[in-house]
């Protein structure tokens, strides 16, 4: 069966063909990696500049209400110590809510630009399913 020079021309064929495919996927893959990459790194790149900006404003305002509580409270040391209180305020409620408002958004956004689920897609498809009842017939 191998002995005819007909199979083993295709054999090679074959073999060099599934090579060839091996490497594009390669590459392929090398590509999506690197596409993703960007995409996170530019996003972080956005998120710092804005935490910067943001950050910039939050320090301006603080000290527009420092200098809004003076009259109401008395003097600027009651009034910078209010404005700390909240701050600390701010501080333990965005600890005890880390999960829900850090850990759950990044991790979600990361599986969904590393994995490619796409739960806006998901939404869309449970949305159309609802409007003509076939939700309720696949899912139970």
């Amino acid at each position: 069966m191998f002995s005819n020079d007909h199979n083993v021309e295709i054999i090679a064929r074959l073999i060099s063909n599934l090579k060839r495919y091996g490497e594009l996927r390669l590459k392929g893959m090398q590509l999506d990696v690197v596409s993703k990459l960007a995409l996170v790194l530019t996003l972080l790149v956005v998120a710092v500049v804005l935490i910067g900006v943001a950050s910039i404003v939050v320090l301006l305002l603080s000290f527009a209400l420092v200098f809004a509580l003076v009259p109401i409270v008395g003097g600027a040391v009651v009034a910078c110590c209010v404005v700390a209180c909240l701050f600390i305020l701010l501080g333990v409620l965005l600890v005890a809510f880390r999960k829900s408002l850090l850990i759950n958004p990044i991790a979600r956004f990361l599986s969904s630009v590393f994995i490619g689920d796409a739960p806006e897609d998901e939404e869309q498809d449970e949305s159309s399913n609802a409007k003509d009842g076939s939700f309720y017939q696949n899912n139970f």
